[in-house]
């Protein structure tokens, strides 16, 4: 048995004898119905680690893809740490660790090998997973190195503080944003059917162009993504005029 990444079903839970106690535990440590933990090959349960996920909400990483995604790469790493590392707990890990991981992932080829775009993705869940260990006192010091680069934002460069292993893929090439009145033209033609001057197209033939305006500006004034803004919910929308309730 190998390190694996497992999900909390509270149905099979309830549906087991005597389980009010199990069920009441999750409940009492917030654990959600399909929360991903990760078990050891011996079937260990790591406290600290799998604390680490249910929290990453609070940490920025709130989309239910993306905490799946950040469990799976984290995951990923303690078994090359279980299976080629001598069985070296997450805990105990180093750049040299990571760097023969990166050896692995990304260099040797074969059907295992990964892109960039998926590796530097594995770094932001391994970085997150130091950022967190650190403020939870867990790690006295960063496992990894870590160099100031430049990378550029809509104001301008500005000097960010990253990974030494993360990678650039040869691709990538600088964000070009769209400008608001751009923007604005594609959901007026794209979205509602209005021709480039203003008015109805006569040729338009989609359906709800107001609704799916109003969703595309859902997102573009508040950052949220397309998973985030089709998940919000009536009683999360403050009223027309009214305050946002923090409490």
């Amino acid at each position: 048995m190998i390190t694996d990444l497992c999900a909390t079903s509270r149905d099979r839970l309830e549906s087991c004898p005597g389980a009010a106690g199990p069920v009441a535990v999750l409940d009492r440590v917030g654990v959600r119905d399909g929360q991903p933990f990760i078990l050891g090959g011996d079937g260990s349960y790591d406290l600290q680690l799998n604390r680490f996920l249910r929290e990453l909400p609070s940490w920025g990483v709130r989309a239910e893809n993306s905490v799946l995604g950040y469990a799976r790469d984290v995951m990923l790493f303690v078994r090359f740490l279980e299976t080629s590392r001598y069985g070296k707990p997450i805990w105990a890990c180093d750049g040299d660790d990571l760097r023969a991981y990166k050896r692995v992932r990304l260099w040797c080829g074969g059907p295992g090998a990964v892109s960039v775009g998926t590796w530097n993705r594995s770094m932001a869940a391994l970085d997150k997973w130091v950022a967190w260990s650190l403020d939870a006192g867990l790690l006295q010091q960063a496992p990894f190195r870590y160099v100031d680069k430049t990378a550029m934002a809509p104001a301008g460069p500005r000097r960010v503080h990253v990974n030494a292993e993360m990678e650039t893929a040869p691709q990538d090439e600088p964000l070009r944003f769209v400008s608001f009145e751009d923007y604005l033209l594609w959901r007026n033609v794209g979205l509602r059917g209005e021709l480039p001057e203003g008015g109805a197209d006569p040729s338009w033939r989609g359906r709800h162009g107001e609704r799916n305006a109003l969703f595309a500006d859902g997102l573009v004034h508040s950052g949220m993504r397309l998973g985030e803004g089709a998940c919000l919910l009536v009683p999360e929308v403050p009223p027309p005029g009214g305050r946002v309730n923090s409490g």
